[in-house]
């Protein structure tokens, strides 16, 4: 499997040089599940009172949408932990690098597929952004039931989504330093 590599750029690292972290670099893909990701899934289960909660990376280049935390999802999905992009209502939210609110699941065509999965009632996903402002995660929850999705909720997603955005900042920061540290060794 191919990650997708990223840059950080150079004014946020003080060098002239970009320096390259993967998805798996940031415990995003192909990882066991992360404290730190798992609690802003919590959050986001517990304040939209929402059933399902998940942070996923859509990986065009596997066809394959990986949960990096996953929670309420039944099985087998709860044990895999990612499904093939035909599925996904997340890979909307990557491509579109917007918000989706989708307050009945039941009679949308992005959804058919996924309820093969389970009942999708409704679903509101809202994108993460990486260090250079690309669209690296999908932060959403889903509904069994169809619902309304207040604007405070979208507000309290992207909120949410902020904070998956700093870790991933911190973590692509600590890998840079790591880099440039080794890098000052290697000089002297």
């Amino acid at each position: 499997m191919l990650s997708r590599l990223h840059r950080v750029p150079s004014e946020q690292t003080g060098h002239r040089n970009t320096a390259l972290y993967s998805l798996s670099d940031l415990g995003l893909v192909n990882t066991p599940p992360d404290s730190a990701f798992d609690r802003i899934a919590a959050l986001a289960q517990k304040l939209l009172r929402a059933p399902i909660a998940m942070l996923s990376v859509i990986e065009t280049d596997s066809d394959r949408q990986f949960m990096t935390s996953l929670r309420g999802a039944p099985e087998p999905l709860a044990g895999s932990r990612e499904l093939p992009l035909r599925y996904s209502i997340c890979k909307h939210v990557s491509a579109s690098a917007a918000p989706l609110v989708i307050p009945d699941a039941l009679h949308d065509i992005r959804t058919h597929a996924a309820q093969e999965f389970g009942r999708v009632g409704a679903y509101l996903g809202v994108p993460v952004r990486g260090p250079i402002n690309d669209v690296i995660c999908v932060l959403s929850v889903i509904d069994h039931a169809p619902r309304h999705w207040h604007d405070e909720d979208v507000e309290a997603m992207e909120q949410l989504a902020a904070l998956a955005e700093r870790e991933i900042l911190l973590r692509a920061s600590m890998r840079t330093l790591g880099l440039l540290q080794r890098r000052q060794r290697g000089a002297a």
